[in-house]
This record gives structure tokens, C-alpha cells and sequence, in this order.
């Protein structure tokens, strides 16, 4: 394992990056997120990690390595980055919205490619898109008029909600593995509707949606994929 030689100052600094990312990961998905299931990912014991938190110990570049993967960062910011957060600036971060997705038979709907969408820090980062959902082949899961979030990935991932483009258009449904066929396809939660084969293109997959319902707003993330 590397460790880099630090000052104490430095290596407090560092503890408090380590603790405000475990912290960070826990708001966005929803729950608190312990330093024993810090450890529990590391595979190693809550006071081993407690010292890198508190600036006792240097956390080792594989074990950022492991955290970032949970917490759907570069591992870098483990080292040198602050989680930003919406006090750090006084307007509320956006993110761009591309158009309209359908959760039915396809046909997305482009439109003022410069609308954009507020919403909470965690979700505006470079490969995040904002697509609002159409249709309701996605029920339960997604509602029509959802602002859903899909993180850039070309490939298909497996049991993922993704975005992907077929001959009808754009569309958001599950990705399913048919082994019948050998292939993915794309599959509905409404069992009303058909699934879809032919050519395929992948484009992402969900990561959070926001559900605004009268002056009621639902926000739900999870930087590794959010399942139905």
C-alpha cells in the first residue's frame, strides 16, 4: 500500500477531506453512511479507519482507490477536495436538461437546448444530463413529468435503468439480459407494454431523478445507479 509522508497539519487537513466525503456519500444516497461501513468496504477494522479520519494515519492511495469507486468520485478528491455544498455559493447550482424522454414507444422530444433545470449540488457534475420522462411504461419507478438524471455510460449495465436510443427515438426502460436471444433488451416495468430489440444505443444510465408533485419535491440519487 502507498502512503505519502505528511505534516501533522497536512494530514489533518486530509482527515477532515476523508470524513466530509463519507458524509457527503451518505446525503446523496439517502442515509447515514458510518465510518464502520467505511471500513466494512475496506475490509479492514472501524479503528483503522477512525485514524484516517482523524488525521492519525495517511490513507492509502488503494483504499481511496476503493472509497471513490463506492462513492462515485475520483479518488483524487479523497486527498485534496472538499465536498462542495450549496452554502459554498449564493446561486443554486443547475443542471442542463436535453429534452424529453419517453418512457413509452420512443420519439423523445428535443427542445431550448439552454433550459436548465436547479437542483442539488451532488447532481451537477460533467457526465450527468437532465431528461424529462414522458409516458408511463416505466410505473412504478418513474412518473410521468420526472426530471431524470442519467450518468454518461455507452455500454449496456446490466439490471440498470438506462437511456438508449432505438429506431423510434430515445427512451428510458431496464436493461435486461435475454438469454434466449444472447442479446440485452430494453424492458418495462408496465407490463402493458413490449420489449424492445433491434438495434440498440446505450447512452446511460439513471442515477437520481426529482418528482415534483404540488409544492411537494422528491429527490432520489445514488451515484451507482438507482434500481427500480
Amino acid at each position: 500500500m502507498l502512503c505519502v509522508s505528511l505534516s501533522e497539519e497536512e494530514q489533518e487537513k486530509r482527515g477532515r477531506i476523508v470524513r466530509a466525503q463519507r458524509e457527503a456519500h451518505g446525503r446523496r444516497i439517502g442515509r447515514k453512511f458510518s465510518q464502520r461501513d467505511a471500513a466494512r468496504i475496506l475490509e479492514i477494522n472501524e479503528g483503522t479507519y477512525r485514524s484516517y479520519e482523524y488525521g492519525k494515519s495517511s490513507l492509502p492511495t488503494d483504499h481511496a482507490k476503493l472509497l471513490a469507486a463506492e462513492y462515485g468520485i475520483s479518488w483524487h478528491e479523497l486527498y485534496a477536495k472538499l465536498p462542495r455544498t450549496i452554502a459554498d455559493s449564493d446561486e443554486q447550482p443547475k443542471i442542463k436538461v436535453y429534452g424529453r424522454i419517453s418512457a413509452g414507444e420512443g420519439n423523445t422530444e428535443s427542445w431550448d437546448q439552454n433550459e436548465e433545470e436547479p437542483v442539488p449540488v451532488d447532481l451537477c457534475r460533467p457526465d450527468y444530463g437532465a431528461l424529462r420522462v414522458a409516458g408511463s411504461s416505466m410505473l412504478p419507478f418513474l412518473h410521468p413529468g420526472d426530471l431524470a438524471i442519467f450518468k454518461d455510460h455507452p455500454e449496456p449495465k446490466p439490471n440498470a435503468v438506462m437511456a438508449a436510443e432505438v429506431e423510434d427515438g430515445w427512451v428510458v426502460k431496464l436493461c435486461v439480459y435475454d438469454s434466449t436471444q444472447s442479446r440485452f433488451v430494453l424492458r418495462s416495468l408496465n407490463p402493458n407494454f413490449p420489449d424492445v430489440t433491434g438495434s440498440i444505443r446505450f447512452g446511460g444510465y439513471i442515477v437520481g431523478y426529482i418528482r415534483d408533485e404540488g409544492p411537494e419535491r422528491t429527490i432520489r440519487l445514488n451515484p451507482h445507479g438507482l434500481r427500480p
